[in-house]
């Protein structure tokens, strides 16, 4: 329904008996609006939902069906067998067919709704045939191959976790059942032969079960390593198991897979973690695990959620504080608070004085021909962060994602903080405040600051948690992407007053003697980003900060800083853009497709050399100087637009 419009899935359809349509946040409100016009067109259609955003509870499903009198039948949790059996009480009587045997279920009656008896869960996969291997998606791949370049993949299902936030904590899916090795296996190499490049693992908890998880990885690299592809896998990975995840991570990397291990702390408070009921994961190794990480050349990522229940202004960023290290491996990720159907924390809202905004959905990197196709129900305020310190936490984690992830800013601030002690969560306030006060000063960091102010009344307003920038041809970015793609367009001017900004820092922190470091860590920062201009570079340092940097940031110890005179040069590779724009915009929404080029380090007093080559894996947003890989089914899927 992304790819077409409601108008035309709609004349595509000849007198339909039955429509089933799976509903999720990001699309719902489409499919509410396609089941009324089916049932206008054709009323005597049987129009059957199912999918995660259907509600359990007998006052909401009451709520659902008395606004959208198209729909006949609720398909609850498992649908595979459920939606079967309808089609064969259905075919059986087609004048008056008996629903009442039909187990997960809600269906409408003369007297308003019946709910039956809850369904089973699925514990033998292999009487549910696989659309991939049986031919079913051959006709939707003959018609939309430019527009699919992934596949969703599962090798099995259920969380044996109760998170209150995910609908995966639902207790009826606590059990974990699995589908044979030899089938999901079968299913990449169908993505393989077909050159999809794109897998998101559906699971869980992928590497649950190690020795059966290693294998299907030892299977599935086996045949990217024929021609190249899936070059891309999305995981849920494991809770509480990280050391094995590390060994299937190592795995995947063996066919230079792209593909960053989480480590899925969503707070790092404890009245937090004991009210989200996630108090079971643990997070005593969390440092050891990352440098262990690390050490393999292995990227990870931190997630946090904002706000959650218990969590203050104060407990937010002191967690964002200990999740943040110095490695260019690592990265950290803020995802806003979202109430999903079913949750623990959708019943709790009262008792945590949850306050939400109904915005439209956040889909990242695309034009929209829909206003609101789907919603999200974003958290902006709690008993513990009211609506003023989560505009304020949210200000600061967005800015930093984009100074720090996006690698804008990433060099100074680990020199201030590793090197001066300076928090990171306090030099982003600075530069926040220090732009509020003299707008004149600082065109683009007053643009970019302008953006995520924007950004925090779109969805106070109740608009989206997504928007585009001035230049990005109305494609819509998450808010650390777009502050990053501003920056980008106008790198020259940024990084200037990046200097007087940080040159205002040191003096407000008492760190003169780090003022001539911090510069040319800045500068050795913009000559490292990605370039418009393919060739080799040189660049000329007062200092030996960029070999320091280079080395903290890739695992070494700190060594000293001292004033010498240093060359750098760097390699920027080739690429297939002949717009600038386009280029940044790609810059910005292609970090799986960067890697590190080679940089060679000259302490010009000795003459000494030395390289660093690129030995970093694909990884997700590390954005230094790199090259892109081009790919037209990846810009395709950037737009709904059918004839990009």
């Amino acid at each position: 329904m992304l790819e077409d419009t409601l108008e035309g899935v709609l004349d595509e359809m000849e007198d339909p008996e039955v429509v089933g349509l799976t509903c999720y946040v990001w699309h719902f409100l489409g499919v509410q609006e396609l089941s009324r016009m089916i049932k206008e067109k054709f009323p005597n259609t049987l129009i059957v939902w199912g999918g995660p955003s259907l509600p359990q509870d007998p006052k909401r499903i009451d709520e659902l069906l008395k606004q959208n009198y198209a729909v006949n039948i609720l398909v609850h949790m498992e649908g595979e067998i459920t939606f079967s059996e309808l089609l064969k009480v259905f075919l059986s009587n087609k004048n008056k067919p008996d629903f009442s045997y039909v187990e997960g279920i809600t269906y409408r009656t003369p007297f308003g709704f019946k709910t039956n008896k809850p369904r089973d869960r699925i514990m033998d996969f292999k009487i549910v045939p696989s659309p991939y291997l049986t031919g079913v998606f051959g006709s939707v791949m003959k018609r939309y191959e430019h527009f699919i370049i992934g596949i969703l993949w599962e090798t099995n299902r259920g969380c044996p976790f109760t998170c209150s936030f995910c609908d995966w904590g639902n207790a009826s899916v606590n059990r974990v059942t699995k589908l044979d090795t030899e089938r999901v296996v079968a299913e990449i190499k169908w993505a393989s032969d077909r050159k999809i490049h794109y897998v998101y693992c559906t699971d869980a908890n992928y590497g649950i079960s190690f020795k059966r998880d290693f294998e299907i990885t030892r299977q599935v690299v086996d045949v990217i390593k024929v021609n190249g592809f899936p070059n891309t896998f999305v995981l849920n990975w494991t809770k509480n198991k990280h050391r094995q995840v590390i060994d299937i991570a190592d795995k995947f990397r063996e066919a230079n897979v792209a593909t960053n291990t989480t480590i899925s702390t969503q707070s790092f408070n404890p009245m937090t973690l004991k009210a989200i009921k996630r108090d079971n994961i643990k997070l005593a190794e969390y440092a050891n695990l990352k440098e262990a990480y690390h050490q393999k050349g292995l990227s990870t990522y931190t997630e946090l959620i904002l706000p959650l229940p218990e969590e203050t202004l104060e407990t937010f960023l002191s967690g964002f504080e200990y999740a943040i290290t110095p490695r260019v491996y690592d990265q950290i990720m803020v995802y806003p608070t979202v109430i999903l159907e079913n949750t623990h924390l959708q019943r709790t809202m009262k008792q945590y004085g949850v306050q939400t905004r109904m915005t439209a959905v956040g889909l990242n990197r695309r034009k929209f021909k829909f206003d609101r196709f789907g919603e999200d129900e974003i958290v902006v305020g709690t008993n513990a962060m009211p609506i003023s310190d989560w505009k304020i936490a949210y200000k600061v984690s967005f800015l930093a994602l984009s100074l720090y992830n996006l690698r804008i800013a990433f060099y100074p601030i680990v020199l201030l903080n590793q090197y001066f002690n300076l928090k990171v969560t306090d030099i982003i306030q600075f530069i926040i405040n220090e732009v509020s006060k003299n707008i004149e000063k600082y065109s683009v960091m007053k643009e970019v600051s302008d953006h995520l102010d924007g950004q925090i009344k779109s969805i106070l307003d109740g608009v989206s948690s997504v928007s585009p920038t001035k230049l990005s041809d109305g494609v819509a970015f998450t808010p650390h992407e777009a502050s990053t793609f501003i920056m980008a367009s106008e790198l020259d001017t940024v990084y200037s007053e990046l200097e007087i900004i940080f040159d205002k820092l040191c003096d407000e922190f008492g760190c003169d003697k780090a003022k001539s470091f911090v510069k040319d860590a800045l500068y050795h920062q913009k000559s490292t980003l990605p370039s418009f201009k393919p060739g080799v570079k040189e660049h000329n340092y007062n200092t030996n900060v960029p070999a320091m940097i280079d080395n903290l940031t890739r695992g070494g110890d700190i060594g000293p800083l001292i004033a010498k005179p240093t060359k750098v040069v760097v390699k920027h590779g080739e690429h297939e853009f002949e717009d600038k724009v386009e280029f940044n915009r790609r810059r910005v929404s292609s970090g799986y497709t960067l890697n590190l080029s080679d940089v060679t380090f000259t302490d010009l007093e000795t003459m000494i050399s030395d390289n660093r080559s690129a030995l970093l894996p694909n990884a997700r947003n590390v954005n230094m100087a790199g090259e892109f890989i081009k790919s037209d089914a990846l810009l395709s899927s950037l737009t709904d637009s059918p004839d990009k």
